[in-house]
């Protein structure tokens, strides 16, 4: 641990003012000063926030008088990494006038290390978890610390007196013997490993040489299953180029279909429309017979003409119905010319009827034919749809005699080389 920089707040004889303490370019530096001018507290800073230990006897006569918190930050380096430990106490609170603690002091501890532009946390999620990762990172506890790079006023002899074995744990400590502790574990933990990994290995060479034996056997199975496969190879080529031509024969049904659709839409509307043109030709029908009825009347109002023609002579007063006689000739001959036009606007109309209607009557006789056509069509697609259905089922069963026979080509080169292996 290389010291970086030490920065106070309300430690010991320190208040909130202090600049921190830089140590960048010292090597060898020298702390001299009279008594209480804090060149002890500066070591305490460092050991507090690092091991949360000190001289006192408690964090809370840390803090300087009058105040209720205090803060060190400590930064360091180990190898090329550069770390900050930020430990705080806060002091336990006490009721006004009783002297009885209402809160007890409490303690905040963070570990972080140099990322970039700043820092990054990486602390435990708990006081002695993140003091674990500490002592970890420093590969150093107080005590050691306190028995080997830094002695302690009054406590000079403190390491000769102490017993064997902790001697012997602090010099273990200060040389880094746990290192070799930590190397036998992994070094047995990977003998086990090894030991398990030859079992395994062993188990493997027995079911490899198994498997070897059956090598004939496996050589000879592929030599049939490469047959059925180039034969169903063959049979696959010509299951293939039927199902394009049966494919064509399906669009080419399905266009037909369509066709037909179409028809039986157009065969509808024209039904839709013989119904309204057979509706205007029992109106016309209807009308020309009114008007027939009316020629049929003709010698009648032709003889009530010349009665009326008789009955001027006979009396003046006739002469209103002699009007009458001759508005009723008029209105005849218009009706004749009426019945005339429309007798011959009829008789075209039915024409085109008729026409259309013939021409409906042929349709509707291809339509039976075209029905036939649509059932052996949907025959053949049937057909074709079970044929699809065999030939994905024979393609099927190729790719996995295929794999098959891959995965036993694979096992006989990995058996091959694991033999010349284990012969090595």
């Amino acid at each position: 641990m290389i010291p970086a920089r030490l920065s106070l707040r309300n430690f010991m004889c320190y208040l909130d003012n202090v600049p921190p303490l830089s140590f960048e370019g010292m090597h060898l530096a020298c702390l001299c000063g009279d008594n209480g001018n804090g060149k002890s507290a500066l070591i305490d800073a460092i050991t507090w926030a690092l091991w949360g230990k000190s001289r006192a006897r408690s964090d809370d006569e840390l803090i300087h008088l009058g105040k209720g918190d205090m803060e060190v930050q400590f930064d360091f380096w180990v190898g090329d990494d550069l770390y900050r430990v930020v430990r705080k106490r806060t002091k336990a609170r006490s009721r006004s006038g009783s002297g009885r603690a209402q809160r007890p002091g409490q303690t905040l501890l963070d570990f972080q290390i140099a990322a970039g532009q700043g820092f990054m946390s990486i602390a435990g999620d708990s006081v002695v978890q993140t003091q674990r990762r500490i002592v970890e990172t420093l590969r150093m506890d107080y005590a050691t610390f306190v028995n080997s790079a830094f002695l302690r006023q009054g406590h000079a002899d403190e390491f000769t007196v102490k017993p064997p074995g902790d001697r012997k744990k602090v010099l273990s400590d200060i040389m880094g013997l746990s290192l070799y502790d930590e190397l036998e574990e992994k070094a047995r933990s990977r003998a086990r490993e090894r030991e398990q990994q030859q079992g395994a290995l062993e188990s493997a060479i027995e079911e490899m040489q198994h498997e070897i034996g059956r090598r004939a056997e496996y050589e000879a199975a592929l030599a049939e299953v490469t047959g059925e496969l180039e034969g169903i190879g063959e049979v696959v080529g010509e299951q293939e180029s039927q199902l394009m031509m049966l494919r064509e024969q399906k669009r080419a049904l399905d266009f037909k279909q369509e066709q037909l659709t179409d028809l039986a839409g157009a065969v509808e509307q024209a039904g839709e429309e013989l119904a309204r043109w057979q509706a205007r030709l029992s109106e016309h029908s209807r009308r020309i017979a009114e008007h027939e009825n009316l020629l049929e009347q003709r010698s009648t109002v032709e003889q009530g003409y010349v009665q009326l023609q008789e009955a001027r002579k006979e009396a003046e007063e006739l002469g209103l119905k002699l009007e009458k006689s001759f508005s009723l000739g008029r209105r005849k001959d218009s009706l004749l010319q009426a019945v005339n036009e429309s007798r011959g606007r009829k008789l075209e109309e039915r024409g085109r009827v008729q026409s259309r209607v013939e021409e409906l009557e042929a349709k509707a006789r291809g339509i039976a034919v075209l029905q036939q056509q649509l059932a052996e069509a949907n025959a053949r697609r049937d057909r074709i749809v079970e044929t699809e259905k065999e030939l994905e089922d024979q393609k099927r069963q190729a790719q996995e005699l295929a794999v098959q026979i891959q995965y036993m080509k694979s096992a006989s080169d990995e058996a091959v080389q694991d033999v010349k292996e284990l012969k090595d």
